[in-house]
């Protein structure tokens, strides 16, 4: 995967800052700094290549704008490259703000993408299919790399625009993908885990949501009951991790779930732990869907959970992303970061031994959760004297993996604290 290199001029509370989106991005740093809002904006280089945000790029075509009768090869449309990412930029600002539920919500970013040409064309193409005397004539439109075969069962002017639409940003959507992967994996599905997910699983009637983050979640959750036409391959890796990580299963009953313990206890998901209940959303999703070719955002894996439990959450975000699945992950934990930064290490002393192996199983730890650094990017938000905050890219190191700097000055200060009682117990004989 190429990285994309981001520029944030401002971003709510952000100002001057870069990031690079890469298999796995993490975000560290105090509340109220942007983590978040870093997080949405990685996440929307994936919205763009999975869903169909590019569809609204072309609301100024008409119906009358579009060629009525296409000849074979004709020039349909030149889509500029230039034009295209500049709408790209603008609607990246309007996706955050529907995901937090700010209509007003402004900024000013710059996506760079790997992409050299100046424009897209897309040409009108005829092939003839079937056997002797019954052949037909099949419709397509392609672009450099690929070609989309056109089909509508709405004749009418407006059925028939909206089919090139699709046609055209499928194929940009595939000719992105091919820039950036090297090849054209398919379209990748994007889910986001947003805050007090857990909650949400209790509701069977979608409310009022006022953030699109929430909207978008109960879509997914809707999803989970609608059958897959290809089911996935149970992993042992990931089956073993999420029993270890909720020690138990959960299971779908009608439009209910239930949370099922490794002793056989049956109970309502809503009886269950509330680590149980935040991470059933996810365990589901890698449950019914194939990592490979996924990207999640996933704010604050480890919350609810206890430091051991954090060990094998990151030991299974490792997996996901050995899988092939793209992560954005905010996160306030020392212990959840210390576990990566282990996996990582892991990795880069891996030299294919017995006593290497035996490392391993001494701590339960599976070989496929090893991260390799180089997919790895870290960034902390700090905030600056004018008040606003910039993001730091932290150096993941082979050595010590990624660096504790957000966490250190609470850490310091708990020290200092309890030297201090200690000091004032002694003096005052307690």
């Amino acid at each position: 995967m190429k990285n994309i290199k981001i520029k944030i001029n401002r971003l709510g509370a952000i100002r001057n800052s870069e990031i690079e989106v890469c298999p796995f991005l993490i975000f560290t740093g105090e509340s109220g700094l942007g983590k978040s809002y870093a997080a949405f904006l990685a996440h929307y280089v994936f919205a763009i290549l999975g869903g169909t945000r590019l569809t609204h790029y072309f609301d100024y075509l008409s119906s009358d704008s579009l060629p009525q009768t296409p000849q074979n090869g004709d020039v349909l449309l030149n889509v500029e490259t230039q034009s295209l990412f500049s709408w790209i930029n603008s609607d990246a600002i309007y996706y955050i703000g529907y995901m937090i539920g700010h209509q007003t919500f402004a900024g000013e970013i710059e996506i760079e993408w790997p992409i050299q040409k100046k424009e897209f064309v897309f040409r009108y193409q005829e092939e003839m299919i079937g056997i002797a005397n019954k052949e037909e004539v099949i419709s397509k439109i392609s672009s450099e790399n690929f070609t989309f075969n056109l089909y509508s069962a709405d004749q009418t002017e407006m059925g028939r625009r909206n089919m090139y639409v699709n046609a055209f940003q499928s194929l940009i959507r595939a000719e992105i993908s091919k820039a950036i992967f090297g090849e054209f994996p398919g379209f990748i599905n994007e889910f986001i885990l947003p805050p007090s997910r857990g909650a949400l699983m209790e509701l069977n009637e979608r409310p009022p949501f006022m953030s699109g983050m929430y909207n978008e979640f109960f879509d997914f959750k809707i999803n989970l009951f609608q059958p897959v036409k290809k089911a996935t391959v149970p992993d042992l890796s990931l089956i073993s991790l999420l029993q270890r990580l909720i020690t138990g299963d959960i299971k779908q009953s009608g439009a209910t779930f239930n949370y099922q313990t490794t002793d056989g206890v049956m109970m309502p998901l809503t009886a269950a732990a509330s680590s149980v209940k935040e991470l059933a959303p996810f365990i589901l999703l890698i449950s019914k869907y194939n990592l490979a070719n996924t990207s999640i955002l996933f704010e604050e894996p480890e919350a609810h959970l206890h430091p051991k439990r954090q060990n094998f959450m990151a030991d299974l975000l490792g997996v996901a992303l050995n899988q092939g699945c793209n992560l954005q992950i905010t996160s306030h934990s020392d212990f959840f970061i210390r576990r990566l930064n282990l996996l990582v290490r892991l990795f880069s002393i891996n030299n294919g031994s017995v006593e290497f192996s035996n490392l391993l199983n001494k701590y339960q730890i599976p070989f496929d959760s090893l991260i390799d650094p180089s997919k790895i990017k870290a960034y902390v938000l700090r905030k600056q004297d004018d008040g606003y905050s910039k993001i730091e890219e932290m150096d993941v190191s082979v050595k010590s993996g990624i660096p504790f700097e957000s966490f250190n000055p609470a850490i310091i200060e708990s020290l200092n604290i309890e030297d201090d009682i200690n000091n004032f117990e002694e003096r005052s004989n307690i």
